[in-house]
């Protein structure tokens, strides 16, 4: 393979606009020079990804063969059919699994007394419980999805989960409420609010 730089197209990489933007944050001041490219339905921002698109795909269009090689090599070694190591909460022994040919996990929860019954002498075999969270399902419909995790209230019943459908981590994340068996709740449900604010408080107080 070739890749001195004679080998490679004789294009001209885009440039993106410039627009100088001055932020002003604890009382500093500086440029970003691509600060409008936050916004992505600027028509700007478009056609600057799709000419950085048609640039990648000529400069790398020689190498298509060993990207797919490559790829196939990296997914044999990984262990698609796996199980996290499971951990005990409040009466509960949590886990996620994943399967070969899903993209995401999902996340499961055994009662403390069945996992001693049947599988303390094997805990990294456990099969099935009560799913909590099938990523895969929530995925479904989106072009992107993040699921940046979850937590249970103290009584087991609740849990909230953030889940990010725009793909980007620089960007909110949003907030769900759910029952012990996935059933989404309303987010302004008063017994999750309830639980959510003091989970914010003990988390903001300074010891």
């Amino acid at each position: 393979m070739d890749f001195t730089q004679s080998s490679l197209p004789t294009l001209t990489p885009p440039r993106a606009e410039v627009q100088d933007e001055c932020l002003t944050h604890l009382g500093r001041e500086r440029i970003d020079p691509f600060y409008y490219m936050r916004d992505k339905e600027d028509p700007r921002v478009l056609e600057y990804l799709r000419a950085e698109n048609a640039y990648t795909a000529e400069v790398m269009a020689s190498m298509h063969e060993t990207e797919e090689q490559i790829f196939k090599e990296i997914v044999g070694r990984i262990k698609e059919d796996d199980q996290s190591y499971p951990t005990l909460r409040r009466g509960y022994y949590y886990y996620a699994r994943t399967e070969k040919g899903k993209q995401y996990p999902s996340y499961y929860r055994v009662s403390e007394a069945d996992f001693i019954e049947r599988y303390e002498q094997c805990p990294t075999a456990i099969e099935g419980g009560e799913l909590l969270f099938d990523v895969n399902a929530l995925a479904e419909g989106h072009d992107a999805y993040i699921f940046a995790g979850y937590a249970v209230s103290p009584n087991n019943k609740l849990a909230a989960y953030f889940a990010n459908t725009t793909g980007s981590y620089a960007e909110s994340t949003s907030i769900y409420a759910t029952s012990s068996v996935a059933k989404t709740l309303p987010f302004r449900s008063r017994e999750f609010r309830r639980w959510l604010g003091q989970r914010i408080a003990r988390r903001s107080t300074i010891p």
